[in-house]
């Protein structure tokens, strides 16, 4: 066969998956009139073999065959004999180890022999002294001699654990480096071997595909609130990669697809029906419901829009070329950047936290969506944060929070009172009331949104009733039970707020 040669196809593009990467190498590469093996060194080192694809642009070049070679070379400037001296030494070393081991070992045995004997002893004059018997000669010699001879196995063990301690860390130490030295005796190569036949001499463009595991990325976000009231959203990829190829400014592509993952129909089962009386009795359970919602809905446009699909896969780009080592720490490049107006205000909800948080509503400006993750959040003193969203299509509305504000303090406080039903009366109740003190410790005056909620009945036999006389302002619920109030706290000054409801229900009913 004839001799390798080197050609360089250097790495282009690398499309990112969620857990391993597609790399793509392209170049022009010159090539005489024959039979000839082309070598591309330097690939990853976990490269998939199945998945390699090598392409050539003309028809003048037919690939015969190509191949993923991996091999171990020796370096012949590196002295062999350090490595053997290195392998002697460990060997002495692991036997003396295991020697000392073994004589831990038997001494330990030893020292327990000793302590069954001295509980034997023990028992033997506990016999003679129920016996009226008594030989305190005797009994001191013993007890003396099974002392002394516990007293120097003790050290001669402890003397030895140190020695089998230090031992220990030499061949440690040793095998560390006996390893070094093994990788410096050798070098590990990572090839792609093609064999062409070329029909007549000339530039011809290849192009070399194959995935590799040990990369991924994932989606993160950096979010800078400007003077001017406007947001600074960056849309960006954080990656990782570990597969022994550096990417030299390389265009990266993200994509959101599972290759991993098949797809299969579900596994159905019989559901049997049956008949069961009514019962007379109702049981009902107080729980907590979440909001399903993806964002706060978009604004308004000319044409309807359509369906918005979080489990779409999404392919994205980044903005620049990029340079990611293969050292398997994070790399962050922006995939788009916009700007975006967006309205600040401050919320409320003492039921979850006694705390006010500064908010922003803004849109998605840019034409792809915001993926759900990690959001760094930058005001013009700097990195005051971290959030997270969820999916964010194009165009649609979200919300930031920003952190709790320092001079508002907030005091909750919840009372339930349960009045005695009639003798004559189906009905029990139960009364509660919600007081909450807002204090603003600033000199500055601020409007916050206070919200708090009251339940929701499902069934006839609940009723909630709200008390508009004692709640503040006489705010109504909207259909999912937040009540909303808009309280503007003057500088220094404390603003109070009340809310009160009644739940109804009929005596039948039993609480889970």
């Amino acid at each position: 066969m004839a001799d390798l040669i080197d050609i360089d196809v250097p790495v282009k593009d690398v499309y990112l998956m969620e857990d391993r990467a597609k790399v793509h190498r392209h170049n022009s590469v010159h090539l005489s009139a024959g039979v000839q093996r082309l070598c591309v060194s330097g690939i990853a080192h976990a490269a998939c073999d199945k998945t390699l694809l090598v392409k050539v642009n003309s028809e003048q070049v037919k690939i015969v065959s190509s191949s993923i070679h991996r091999e171990r070379q020796s370096v012949d400037e590196l002295p062999e004999e350090d490595y053997l001296v290195l392998e002697r030494e460990h060997k002495e070393k692991t036997r003396l180890l295991n020697r000392n081991k073994r004589s831990a070992k038997y001494i330990k045995e030893r020292l327990t022999v000793l302590s069954s004997l001295e509980e034997h002893t023990l028992r033997e004059i506990l016999e003679d002294v129920s016996f009226n018997k008594s030989d305190n000669q005797h009994w001191s010699a013993n007890f003396t001699q099974i002392d002394e001879n516990s007293k120097k196995l003790i050290e001669e063990y402890n003397v030895l654990k140190k020695t089998i301690l230090d031992q220990a860390k030499e061949l440690e130490d040793l095998t560390y480096k006996m390893d070094a030295q093994e990788l410096s005796t050798f070098k590990f190569l990572f090839n792609v071997h093609i064999d062409v036949n070329v029909a007549e001499e000339g530039d011809y463009q290849f192009d070399i595909d194959y995935i590799t595991p040990n990369a991924c990325w994932r989606p993160c976000h950096t979010a800078t609130l400007l003077e001017d009231g406007t947001l600074q959203m960056d849309i960006q990829g954080c990656v990782w990669q570990c597969t022994g190829e550096d990417w030299n400014s390389v265009q990266l592509h993200f994509s959101t697809q599972r290759a991993s993952l098949g797809v299969k129909p579900p596994e159905l089962s019989e559901d049997l029906l049956r008949v069961k009386k009514k019962e007379d009795r109702v049981v009902v359970e107080m729980r907590e419901q979440a909001i399903q919602s993806m964002g706060l809905g978009s604004k308004a446009t000319e044409e309807m829009p359509g369906v918005d699909d979080g489990g779409e896969v999404v392919n994205l780009s980044a903005s620049t070329l990029s340079t990611v080592p293969s050292d398997g720490r994070s790399f962050i490049t922006i995939i788009d950047s916009f700007e975006t107006s967006c309205e600040e205000s401050i919320v409320c909800m003492p039921e979850l936290q006694l705390a006010a948080i500064t908010k922003t509503k803004q849109s998605n400006a840019s034409s792809i969506p915001l993926l759900a993750g990690p959001v760094d959040l930058i005001r013009n003193s700097g990195k005051v944060g971290r959030t997270s969203i969820d999916y964010i299509s194009a165009g649609e509305v979200f919300e930031l929070g920003w952190g709790p504000e320092s001079n508002i303090r907030i005091q909750r406080r919840s009372t339930e009172n349960r009045p005695k039903a009639g003798m004559l009366s189906s009905w029990e109740e139960i009364e509660k009331h919600v007081s909450i003190l807002l204090s603003n410790m600033g000199g500055t005056d601020k409007k916050i949104i206070l919200q708090e909620r009251i339940p929701i009945s499902e069934v006839e036999q609940v009723q909630i009733v709200q008390d508009f006389k004692e709640t503040s302002g006489g705010q109504k619920p909207d259909e999912n039970g937040f009540v909303k109030w808009d309280v503007l706290i003057k500088g220094n000054k404390t603003e109070s707020i009340k809310l009160a409801h009644t739940i109804k229900k009929k005596k039948s009913v039993q609480e889970a």
